[in-house]
């Protein structure tokens, strides 16, 4: 067996890059795109407006109810009588206590308060009610609210 010091033309010192290039390109601006739409719910809520909020941290398990009363976990749509089972085993999976509950302005508090019902029922011990910071035009905006040792007071500025 003798090596030949030949240089071979086999075909793979030739390859064209350009192609594979732009197919790469064209995937990466489809997936800019598509991004988006894959964490944005995909139903609209309109949370209610305060002076001030606490921001939320490790947010895990998230629950919308719209204005029409349904009840979304996530992007998947939870009917009532099913509600609990779906709170429990994402709170197992993730291992939490924490839900934020997202409910619009307009929806009838029942919702809100079905929701409430089966997070704690299901082991979610820490509730929160996400909210809208209010502009500070207006009359609600002459007075502070704060919150200390478990009681709200409201001041006048």
């Amino acid at each position: 067996m003798a090596i030949s010091s030949e240089n071979t033309n086999d075909g793979f010192s030739d390859i064209n890059v350009t192609p594979l290039t732009d197919v790469l390109l064209v995937l990466l601006i489809i997936f800019l795109i598509t991004g988006g739409s894959i964490t944005a719910p995909s139903h609209a809520i309109e949370l209610p407006k305060v002076i001030t909020r606490e921001k939320a941290e490790n947010i895990s398990i998230v629950i919308d109810v719209t204005r029409k009363g349904e009840t979304f976990v996530g992007n998947k749509k939870c009917e009532t009588k099913e509600l609990y089972a779906y709170l429990k085993k994402l709170a197992a999976e993730k291992k939490t206590n924490r839900v934020i509950i997202n409910g619009d302005s307009k929806c009838d508090y029942v919702h809100v308060v079905t929701a409430m019902f089966h997070a704690r029922k299901a082991g979610l011990t820490d509730i929160a009610l996400a909210t809208e910071e209010k502009p500070k035009s207006g009359k609600l905006a002459a007075k502070k609210v704060s919150v200390e040792s478990g009681k709200a007071e409201a001041k006048k500025k």
